[in-house]
């Protein structure tokens, strides 16, 4: 019990040089393409899962310096729908990767996800492959790739980008 989840910001505020970061757009594509519902409405649980975290989905992208070197980090949140990997998530990772390619800096990954979002369908399993590709693309640049799994990192994440690369942290 002395440990818990950290939010993104918070992850943020601990990696980079005297907790100063800035937060990179990145896009959000529509809301319950599917129009899913189970015991509740996506679009429900998104709504709550945006109030809880202050977040528009899973993954934050911001950029800062560590050591005085520039680097762009994402995070993912587990509180928002267990950090689950859906279409905006994909799209935050990739926008985190082609900015590193853009500036020629390294990106670095915190993971805490239990999966695809199971409410987005295909949608979400894609993720998995266009995040696999954007790691293609740094490596292509000669890019580093850190990823870090936190607590819980399992599933499709686990099965993408999370175990790519060039070095892999585990808390």
């Amino acid at each position: 019990g002395a440990h818990h989840k950290l939010t993104c910001r918070e992850r943020f505020e601990t990696f980079f040089d005297n907790k100063q970061f800035e937060l990179i757009e990145t896009p959000l594509p529509k809301d319950d393409p599917l129009n899913f519902v189970d015991k509740k409405k996506y679009t429900d649980r998104l709504k709550s899962a945006r109030k809880l975290t202050g977040q528009d989905d899973a993954v934050l992208i911001a950029k800062g310096k560590v050591q005085g070197l520039d680097v762009v980090v994402g995070a993912q949140d587990f509180r928002f729908i267990g950090g689950s990997l859906g279409a905006a998530s994909g799209e935050a990772f990739i926008a985190g990767a082609q900015h590193a390619i853009e500036n020629n800096i390294p990106y670095c990954f915190i993971s805490s996800s239990g999966g695809a979002r199971m409410m987005e369908s295909m949608i979400s399993l894609s993720q998995m492959s266009r995040t696999t590709l954007a790691v293609h693309e740094l490596k292509k640049k000669n890019i580093p790739f850190i990823s870090v799994c936190s607590m819980p990192t399992t599933g499709g994440v686990t099965a993408s980008y999370a175990m790519l690369g060039d070095f892999i942290i585990s808390e």
